[in-house]
Parts: C-alpha cells; structure tokens; sequence
C-alpha cells in the first residue's frame, strides 16, 4: 500500500474572513466563514486567487439588458439551463406570441401546445435547487432587500428602470 504525504494543510482553517469589501467595493463576505471553514485549504487558496481577480466570469447565463424587468418566474426561467431554449419547445413564434398575447392568446396557446405546463415544469425544479437560494441570498445582500426571491427580482427591476445594473 502506497503511503501518501502528509498534507501540510491538515487541520488548518482557511483565511478568508472579510469584514470589508473586497477590492471591487462590492462583495462582503462576513457570511461565508462558517462555509468557508468547513472547505478544504485548497479551496481557500483557490477562492483568495479567484476573488482577487478584477473579474470573474467563469460561469454565465443568458441575461441580457433586455431582461432588465422581469418577473421571478420568467428569471428562473432565462437562468436555468433548461429554460434558455424555451422557445424551442413549441412551433416556431408560438412562444414569443404566448409571452407577448392578450390573456384571450395566451389561454387559446395555452390550451394548445401547454406553454405554462412546461414553464412550470422548468422553473418548479430550479426555483428550489441551492443555486438559487444561494443565488437569491447573496443578491439580496448585494441589492440591501429581504432574501426572497421576489423582493430580489423588485429590486433588482428597481435598478433595471434606472440603468444601475
């Protein structure tokens, strides 16, 4: 049996305790000590690295200016990986007719093709996965508003109407 070195690490905690904003002014990470305590050093040393970078864009979704005022279903919907070919799922135009008809339209598209059965089935799964209760805590923290995700789409919305994105 191989003996493997010991891990000169081991049973340290790592050193990310910020009670400051980072370089960029915006991101305050006095919640995360106890998960960060609980991660391996080399998580820490990764997430020092990472957070010292004037940008970090390793993991994007489709959310554009035109997104800018949204509901919190239609944002579960643009963020989810299974939502971003919504349009996909149906005939050609006949979603962009459901998100932009009348009430009337989109009961007759409804009734047709299932639109809301399918939306609600994409965001139903996403709305409760930790991604988006992370998501919605650190937004809420970043936007100062209750860690809901409606109050987080209001205020974000709020921001979207005056440009502050």
């Amino acid at each position: 049996m191989a003996e493997h070195p010991k891990d000169p690490y081991a049973g340290s905690t790592p050193k990310i305790h910020k009670s400051s904003p980072n370089k960029s002014g915006l991101y305050h990470l006095e919640h995360l000590p106890l998960f960060l305590s609980r991660q391996e050093p080399e998580f820490a040393a990764i997430f020092e690295a990472v957070d010292a970078l004037p940008i970090d864009d390793t993991h994007c979704h489709v959310i554009t200016d035109q997104d800018a005022i949204t509901t919190p279903k239609r944002y579960l919907e643009r963020i989810s990986l299974a939502g971003m070919p919504m349009a996909a799922y149906f005939p050609k135009g006949v979603y962009a007719e459901w998100l932009n008809g009348d009430e009337a339209r989109r009961h007759d598209l409804n009734r047709i093709h299932n639109i809301q059965g399918k939306v609600d089935a994409v965001t139903g799964d996403i709305s409760q996965g930790i991604f988006i209760k992370f998501l919605v805590k650190e937004m809420a923290q970043f936007l100062g508003c209750e860690a809901t995700l409606e109050a987080v789409i209001e205020a974000r919305n709020d921001r979207g109407t005056t440009g502050r994105m």
